[in-house]
């Protein structure tokens, strides 16, 4: 199954500490994708501190074209690899590692997710 993203959606750009990453974050509604990101300290363990944080911040976390040492750090921590369609200008799809959020419904018990 395949989702689709589109650059027209409104999207904020949010810069990352430079002393730690080469990248950027776009936040869209109530989630947020992380493009073209980089540690500059690979090993030390920033790439996991960041999602971590981001997973208290969003309800769902995208990684396109993740490398493998990302795709390693992302499983690890609960996201699933799958495909997405990239619209405008790409037109293609690819690949992404994907988070969501559960939500428990009144009672406690795991819901529907997002």
């Amino acid at each position: 199954m395949t989702t689709e993203f589109n650059l027209n959606q409104s999207a904020k750009i949010i810069n990352l500490d430079e002393n730690l990453f080469d990248g950027y974050l776009s936040e869209i509604e109530d989630g947020i994708w992380l493009s073209a990101i980089k540690s500059k300290h690979q090993g030390n363990g920033d790439f996991s501190k960041l999602i971590k944080q981001l997973k208290e911040e969003y309800n769902w976390i995208k990684i396109p074209t993740p490398s493998n040492q990302m795709i390693e750090v992302a499983e690890h921590l609960g996201f699933i690899k799958k495909e997405e369609y990239f619209g405008e200008p790409f037109n293609e799809i690819g690949i992404i590692m994907f988070w969501e959020k559960e939500i428990l419904n009144f009672l406690g018990e795991k819901d529907e997710k997002i």
